[in-house]
């Protein structure tokens, strides 16, 4: 094992890694508390620009931008040339804490904040509370968000886990009301896992929840990070 911490091999700040994600080459990008990003490349380390507040959702879509989801600033959506462009109030982002980011195959990147979900399309930001195309989504933060095969948009939330559908938001299963969604993973079946913020994990296959919490063996019922590793194993954070 070997530890990576701050200083100039690394380029990061801090030593407080927050998100690990990928950039649009495949690279390793991680994140730092305090704003830093670097890229991890098979021979050295890559410095790029910081962010002025911590980054907790990274997102590459099919045009090759790198989209930065932030703490206190918005998003911010990184060019291939490097450039970059802010989506705050300016641009109808109206909260600037982000929780999670995901394009669909329309181009859109739909945002998920600590007030609700907005989308992004073209130049500008849009609260889905406030176009009048959507209906059916609680109020309240969205804390993560998902596709799945068939590009529909899944987002999870204080009140369990709702799907869009022709512009009409439904609950994926009605035993999930009231649990508050902290990650989501799909498999490419459409197998779906869902962590919680205190009710541990669920599974939805074929229409069947099944569920596992402490009682069951997890150390705590509190997911907040999902992976599954190419032998087909399921890892928890």
């Amino acid at each position: 094992m070997k530890i990576f911490v701050r200083g100039e091999q690394t380029g990061l700040p801090d030593t407080g890694t927050f998100s690990l994600g990928k950039d649009c080459q495949g690279n390793l990008l991680v994140s730092s508390a305090r704003g830093g990003l670097s890229q991890v490349r098979p021979e050295n380390w890559r410095v790029l620009q910081e962010s002025s507040s911590m980054i907790r959702a990274l997102h590459c879509d099919s045009a090759g931008n790198l989209w930065l989801g932030t703490d206190s600033t918005g998003v911010v959506r990184q060019h291939s040339d490097g450039s970059r462009t802010t989506f705050a109030s300016s641009r109808g982002l109206t909260n600037e804490r982000v929780y999670a980011l995901v394009s669909d195959g329309n181009g859109a990147l739909w945002v998920g904040t600590a007030s609700g979900l907005f989308r992004i399309s073209g130049e500008q930001a849009q609260a889905i509370e406030d176009d009048g195309r959507f209906s059916g989504l609680p109020q309240g933060p969205v804390f993560s968000l998902k596709v799945d095969s068939q590009d529909r948009l899944l987002i999870g939330t204080e009140n369990g886990v709702h799907r869009l559908e022709d512009h009409q938001f439904t609950p994926l299963d009605a035993r999930l009301s009231g649990v508050a969604v902290l990650e989501m993973l799909v498999e490419e079946n459409d197998t779906i896992w869902i962590g919680t913020v205190e009710d541990g994990l669920f599974r939805i296959q074929d229409g069947e929840l099944e569920h596992l919490s402490a009682e069951e063996g997890l150390p705590n019922n509190r997911i907040t990070s999902l992976f599954i590793d190419r032998e087909g194993s399921l890892w928890l954070g």
